[in-house]
């Protein structure tokens, strides 16, 4: 288990709201059990989004309130990525790389860079 930190982009989702997210996101919550379990692979029966976490299976733990983490990151549901990325972007106008550091000091989650530069250039 591990201890969460704030900071204001987790302030701003909300750690209660990401635990719930979390635990009502399918792949997350599955991926949780298997954390818990204390399971070392992910099977081949489960679901392809389940699936691609396996390269990255080992470095995952849980806080106490069921939040995912990639080593000290939060695994982010997908639910909140818009949300983390427009509190990114809110305050300096910061361009695309700037964002992606600001995310990727806080969370992780698939397809981060182009989802920053979707939202950048929409």
């Amino acid at each position: 288990m591990y201890c969460l930190h704030t900071t204001p982009i987790i302030d701003q989702l909300g750690i209660s709201s990401i635990a719930k997210h979390t635990e009502e996101d399918p792949t997350l919550s599955e991926l949780l059990k298997t954390v818990k379990s204390g399971n070392t692979w992910i099977l081949k029966t489960a679901s392809k989004d389940l699936q691609r976490i396996q390269p990255i299976h080992n470095k995952i733990t849980f806080s106490g309130n069921n939040i995912l983490l990639k080593s000290d990151r939060i695994i982010l549901p997908e639910k909140l990525q818009e949300q983390a990325i427009q509190f990114a972007h809110s305050g300096s106008n910061p361009g695309i790389s700037s964002m992606k550091r600001r995310l990727r000091s806080h969370f992780f989650f698939h397809n981060m860079q182009s989802k920053v530069s979707y939202f950048m250039n929409t």
